[in-house]
């Protein structure tokens, strides 16, 4: 692994600490996420995998696990993060677009993604592509920011002299989605007074949108 990727991985831990000191546990958040997937059969599609969180978790928990993200690089402190934990057996990482995904239909046991929505280009491709790649009995996990968790994203941000759009989910008919940028923190609040006076403590998963079974 590069020097850059170990750094990277330096960063994610000193990160996890950050958020904690803000309210925001993100391990605890993500046990919180799979304890509602509740019980499947086969393997998981971790999608947007990220630094690997999640996926982590499910491997913990005796899950075999396809890691799919577009951004190699985090998939590469992903793979230090695995490794560190032990659990690079049960996981497997693949460089792929959620949008066109190669496994034939019902693949998967499960699929699941965390805090990745509102990085989508495309949400309704890529949902259509879970539910093609699961098993008719299979469940499907989706864990997103909420406005609060948001708001604290943008804190952590603000207090490390980050700036940029604040992005938030918003549900549509038929249980499809939709990602709407706001311009900045400033511009949040003035849109959202809720967003005033967020307080430094959260709730252990201020991220969770939705789960359950698909039908």
């Amino acid at each position: 692994m590069s020097d850059t990727s170990q750094q990277a991985r330096e960063r994610h831990l000193q990160r996890i600490e950050v958020y904690k000191s803000f309210g925001y546990d993100r391990p605890a958040a993500v046990c919180y996420a799979v304890d509602r997937l509740e019980l499947f059969e086969g393997t998981v599609l971790d999608v947007g995998t990220g630094q690997g969180l999640l996926a982590i978790e499910l491997a913990r928990r005796g899950a075999s696990v396809v890691s799919i993200d577009v951004n190699e690089e985090e998939q590469r402190v992903g793979k230090l993060n695995v490794d560190h934990e032990g659990l690079s057996q049960r996981i497997t990482f693949l460089p792929l677009d959620a949008q066109t995904l190669p496994f034939p239909d019902g693949t998967f046991g499960a699929v699941a993604t965390l805090d990745a929505l509102h990085h989508l280009a495309d949400g309704p491709a890529v949902f259509s592509e879970m539910r093609r790649v699961l098993e008719p009995s299979g469940r499907i996990l989706l864990a997103e920011l909420t406005p609060d968790g948001f708001a604290l994203v943008a804190r952590v941000h603000e207090s490390e002299g980050r700036t940029g759009r604040l992005y938030q989910l918003r549900r549509l008919p038929g249980r499809e989605y939709r990602i709407r940028p706001q311009r900045d923190e400033k511009e949040r609040r003035r849109r959202d007074p809720r967003c005033d006076g967020v307080p430094r403590r959260v709730p252990p998963c201020p991220h969770i949108d939705c789960w359950g079974p698909v039908a």
